[in-house]
């Protein structure tokens, strides 16, 4: 009556996970996304009201930071 069946599984074989690898930290592209949300709105508005030197600057950053934009989404697509 105490006896397993002879069906049951060894669970004990189961339970090695070294054979799935970790999955990548999204966390990075997030901040971006989030980042990008507050920001690239913003961006449009404010360059519009800068001074010739500081437009100039604006529109760099606001480009470098459209790149880095395109990154994180490439990154996150590929992990999916």
């Amino acid at each position: 009556m105490g006896e397993p069946y002879p069906d049951e599984y060894d669970y004990d074989d189961f339970a090695d996970d070294d054979e799935i690898p970790p999955r990548p930290s999204n966390r990075g592209a997030v901040g971006v996304f989030l980042l990008g949300w507050l920001f690239l709105p913003t961006a449009g508005i404010l360059l519009s009201e800068l001074q010739s030197p500081w437009f100039e600057v604006g529109a760099v950053v606001t480009l470098a930071f459209i790149a880095v934009f395109v990154v994180a989404v490439v990154r996150v697509v590929r992990n999916f």
